[in-house]
Order: C-alpha cells, then sequence, then structure tokens
C-alpha cells in the first residue's frame, strides 16, 4: 500500500523477528508469508541459501539473513516462517524466500520518518539497509531487498 499524505509518500512496511533482531521489508516486495516447509538443500549453494522450497510449483530459494549478514545467532525460536519476497531485477522476476522466526506487523511510515542507517557499528554493510525505525521502543532495521537478496547466488539458485 502506498499513500500520499502531505508530509510525503508513505509505504507499508512488514516487520520481522530474526533472533532478537526486529527487520522489515516493503510489503511492495514482501508478497506473502508461509509456514516454513521441508527445504531441499542445493548442492554447492553457499551456507546462506539453506535450501529451496515448492511454493504452488515454483522453485524458491530460501535465504537465512542471519547467517548471508554474519549475525551470530542468539538463541530465541528457530525460524517457522518464510518470507516471500518479488523483485524486479535487470527486467526480470526474482522471487526469494527469506527465513524469519515470527512474523510482528505491518506498519507505515513516511519517507521522512525513516531514519538513516547508523554511520558505525553495523555488523553488516550499510547498503543492505533502507534505514531504521523505532517501533513501540524497539529498533527495526528496514531491509533494501533488492541490494541484500539480488545477488548472483540467489539468481543462480532460482534458475536451479
Amino acid at each position: 500500500m502506498v499513500e500520499t499524505t502531505p508530509s510525503g509518500t508513505r509505504h507499508c512496511y512488514v516487520s520481522f523477528l530474526l533472533g532478537e533482531e526486529t527487520y522489515a521489508l516493503d510489503v511492495r516486495e514482501a508478497r506473502e508469508i508461509v509456514d516454513l516447509p521441508a527445504l531441499r538443500r542445493l548442492p554447492n549453494a553457499p551456507p546462506w541459501i539453506v535450501g529451496v522450497m515448492d511454493l504452488r510449483g515454483a522453485v524458491v530459494p530460501v535465504v537465512d539473513l542471519e547467517k548471508k549478514l554474519g549475525i551470530p545467532r542468539t538463541g530465541g525460536a528457530a525460524a517457522g516462517y518464510v518470507v516471500v519476497v518479488v523483485l524486479q531485477v535487470r527486467g526480470q522476476e526474482l522471487v526469494v524466500g527469506v527465513l524469519a522466526d515470527a512474523v510482528l506487523d505491518v506498519f507505515e511510515l513516511a519517507a521522512d520518518e525513516l531514519g538513516r542507517p547508523p554511520a558505525f557499528g553495523a555488523r553488516f554493510s550499510r547498503s543492505y539497509l533502507r534505514g531504521t525505525t523505532d517501533r513501540d521502543g524497539q529498533l527495526v532495521l528496514v531491509l533494501e531487498a533488492t541490494r541484500v537478496l539480488a545477488d548472483r547466488d540467489v539468481r543462480r539458485a532460482t534458475a536451479a
């Protein structure tokens, strides 16, 4: 959902947990949430591509963002959901699943309400972040889906 207000364009985001950290993706890209199905491993795939799943006849690679971003697991429940992300990359549709321990909520933000990525202390490249926000006292890292998910390894897994 995109709405224009006097303060600017507002976008909807879906937030989810990875361990104890909260992330969000734009709902224009995060199309659906499914229970974690059985995954099939891909030979020679990087360790952060944990396998592929069948989504209504389509093979969808599933990414563990904790592994991809080098975030150590700090406990909590194991992943139970997959956020299905649909991206346009070089004129083609790319469908990727992202593991999530829990899905929290959908919220709206205007572009001017999105904080800048931290200048230091980030555990991964700031280029992966669109920005940050605070939701009920919890820092939410808003991901730039194309930058974090549309790399060569994911495109290769989709083609496989």
